[in-house]
């Protein structure tokens, strides 16, 4: 599942020049418009109800934190994930001009035989290269349930608006690194940077025995009662005793 090289920069790069217009547009599941009304207020009030709670999104290799108003929308190119705050309220009118909506992209890539602390020196510089400007604000390393983690906080403009980027890289199971990047309008970073760091700390990555589960329940052929390949019905003899 490796991605091409350069394929977190250029995620990070996509997420930060797009704007959620383009996302929300694009990138969210359009109800299609031959559905009855009645059907499609009933999938949005779904909808909405699911967006009052926190929620876990459960991938293949990981699993991770939406907060309530976050909801996983078709990964932008580039990404294994992409979760956008729907139910973000703008007040900034720079941000309302692009149609923003703050959002995060989880993206894997291989280290290939660098260390973590090299491979953030690279995503920095491609950064620096691909996106001319941006301010590398704060460094920080911990470990994000039992893994390696580097935290690099930035700021960058774009479309002539400010926006604060927070970049968390997750040493993988083998050669490989996880990215998650948070995109977010600078006017919103204080209020939201806690948010950003708890949702970082909820990643998880699968173990390959609990991947392997996982692929092999759903494997398991499921039959209706009935179909030919169905076992048959249970029956007890009228004088079976119990």
């Amino acid at each position: 599942m490796a991605l091409k090289k350069n394929n977190i920069a250029m995620g990070l790069i996509l997420l930060i020049t797009l704007s959620a217009g383009i996302i929300i547009g694009s990138y969210i599941p359009k109800i299609e418009t031959v559905l009855e009304k009645r059907e499609v207020a009933e999938k949005e009030a779904k909808i909405m109800e699911q967006l009052k709670k926190d929620r876990v999104l459960n991938e293949k290799d990981f699993s991770i934190g939406m907060p309530a108003g976050w909801a996983g929308i078709n990964p932008m190119p580039g990404t294994s994930a992409t979760i956008a705050y729907i139910n973000e309220q703008i007040t900034d009118p720079a941000l309302n001009k692009i149609n923003f909506r703050s959002y995060y992209a989880i993206t894997y890539d291989t280290l290939n035989k660098r260390t973590l602390l090299g491979y953030n020196v690279y995503l920095k510089n491609t950064l620096a290269k691909l996106l001319p400007g941006i301010k590398i604000t704060k460094e920080t390393s911990e470990k994000i349930n039992g893994k390696d983690a580097r935290f690099i906080e930035a700021a960058v403009m774009q479309r002539g608006t400010n926006f604060n980027v927070l970049v968390a890289t997750i040493l993988g199971n083998k050669d490989d690194v996880w990215t998650l990047s948070f995109n977010i309008g600078a006017v919103n970073w204080e209020a939201y940077k806690d948010m950003l760091y708890s949702i970082a700390r909820t990643f998880t990555l699968k173990t390959a025995e609990e991947i392997a589960a996982a692929e092999a329940a759903k494997a398991v052929p499921t039959t209706a009662p009935g179909s030919p390949t169905a076992p048959p019905p249970t029956t007890t003899a009228p004088n079976a005793q119990k």
